[in-house]
């Protein structure tokens, strides 16, 4: 491992400590061998929760994420017998932001997804399931930092948060979307579409200039 600015770690190599701000992305290079099985199997753990199961080859690897939460998160990889743990300190971000989670009932991140963990279409949140179709998890997928969808690929979340009138409670709905490979920039097919009950004159579209990030929040008020 090394720093972003290119200093290694000497005396601390062993058990690393990383620093990051929170919601900044941390990423690094690591390689993991197993002298019995290619490729290795990688149990990564965060807390003493395994979070994820990746198949990773004998060469440099990239492991990325976010981390929302300030403070110092243990992590760990783990390959057979052998273990590498190291620490992430996590620093209070200069924004004032605030994760919402009165009355959360779903929550879907991409954070340090990869496409060779050892079930990659699996995306879930409680009893919430992800459906899959379209992806060959090489072109499109996981990136660690997002879902990529190209050539067809598409999700199908199985929440209905309309099943119900949202309106004697009152709902938030939020999401962050990223357009990109474009083919076709006069079809008017990509970004964000949806349609407000009772304002059919204003459908809330909008087209999305690509490779920026964009957030959307929507509110039904009671």
């Amino acid at each position: 491992m090394s720093f972003p600015d290119g200093r290694i770690f000497t005396e601390d190599h062993l058990v690393p400590r990383l620093e990051a701000g929170q919601y900044e992305q941390v990423k690094f290079d690591f390689v993991a061998y197993d002298p019995d099985a290619t490729p290795a199997q990688m149990d990564v753990y965060r807390d003493g929760v395994k979070t994820q199961s990746v198949s990773v080859a004998r060469t440099t690897q990239t492991y990325t994420n976010r981390f929302t939460e300030q403070g110092e998160i243990t992590m760990k990889f783990k390959t057979g017998a052998t273990e590498y743990p190291f620490y992430i300190d996590v620093t209070e971000s200069g924004i004032d932001l605030q994760e919402t989670t009165a009355g959360l009932v779903l929550k879907l991140s991409a954070a340090g997804r990869s496409n060779s963990e050892s079930d990659p279409g699996a995306w879930d949140y409680g009893d919430i399931h992800t459906t899959f179709s379209g992806f060959d998890w090489s072109s499109n997928g996981w990136t660690g930092d997002a879902l990529k969808l190209t050539g067809g690929a598409k999700i199908e979340i199985g929440y209905r948060p309309f099943s119900t009138d949202a309106t004697t409670t009152g709902a938030t709905y939020e999401m962050e979307i990223l357009c990109s490979s474009v083919t076709d920039r006069q079809g008017g097919d990509t970004g964000l579409y949806g349609r407000r009950y009772r304002f059919p004159d204003d459908n809330g579209a909008g087209p999305y200039a690509c490779f920026r990030r964009y957030g959307s929040k929507y509110e039904v008020c009671k």
